[in-house]
């Protein structure tokens, strides 16, 4: 089976986030025929569940996944398939969030939310 790790979820938004794997083996010289990323709401996502394809063959990978909702909690796993079966990379946990903003003195301004529930605000 391949071997691969996920990488950091960025650019996290309301409806979509940036994810993808790096291969680190494909597993007795097999060639990678898909990869991309596998979500969902409940742990241990896999490709029997939502996925975000990302072409073939080895090496890293970064693709969007879209359709998300706001203030929902998500699993994600990187994935990688050839013709023996499919390996996953570490899962990585998320929620759909994006910059709130408003019109103040002129200026768009943001609230970026906190791990605490609080929000912090500037300009931008």
């Amino acid at each position: 089976m391949p071997t691969l790790t996920t990488v950091d979820i960025t650019g996290i938004t309301n409806t979509s986030v940036m994810s993808g794997g790096t291969i680190l083996g494909s597993g007795e010289l097999q060639m990678i025929i898909e990869r991309g990323v596998c979500y969902s709401e409940l742990p241990s996502p896999n490709i029997n569940n939502s996925v975000a394809k990302s072409g073939a063959g080895d090496g890293s990978f970064v693709t969007e996944i879209t359709g998300l909702t706001k203030d929902k909690k998500y699993y994600v796993r990187a994935y990688a398939t050839t013709t023996s079966g499919t390996g996953y990379g570490n899962e990585v946990e998320f929620t759909a969030f994006g910059l709130e903003s408003f019109a103040f003195a002129g200026k768009k301004t943001y609230i970026f939310p906190t791990n605490s529930g609080a929000g912090i605000w500037g300009s931008r």
